[in-house]
């Protein structure tokens, strides 16, 4: 038992950073309390990443990027709020795409609305 937990404690330090290690990093820890300190860590910064994804969401626009890159990036941000428990409504989704178009897209971005 011992040796397994040594184990996963050595994995576990093999997969982080030299930054978060040297932060987390207390003598004695088991893996399991290693694994809480950096899953508290994770957490305390949770809300701060949900209002930083969310406001990039909501404001963002198509510029010069392609519909399949522009509808990437959409789905990639949902999928990350979602991941970090804070998921987007369907219909947000497609508020926030349709608002983000340039008016090279206005006459599917009014269809769309109705």
């Amino acid at each position: 038992m011992v040796q397994s937990g040594l184990y996963c404690q050595t994995m576990l330090y093999g997969t982080l950073s030299q930054t978060l290690l040297q932060t987390i990093l207390k003598n004695d820890s088991t893996a399991h309390e290693v694994w809480q300190t950096i899953e508290d860590l994770f957490w305390e910064n949770k809300e701060a990443k949900v209002l930083e994804l969310d406001n990039e969401l909501r404001n963002i626009v198509i510029s010069e990027s392609t519909i399949m890159a522009y509808c990437s990036r959409i789905k990639v941000i949902s999928e990350l709020l979602t991941n970090i428990g804070a998921p987007v409504t369907e219909r947000n989704l497609v508020t926030y795409a349709i608002n983000g178009l340039s008016l090279k897209y206005d006459v599917i971005a009014t269809t769309l609305r109705h």
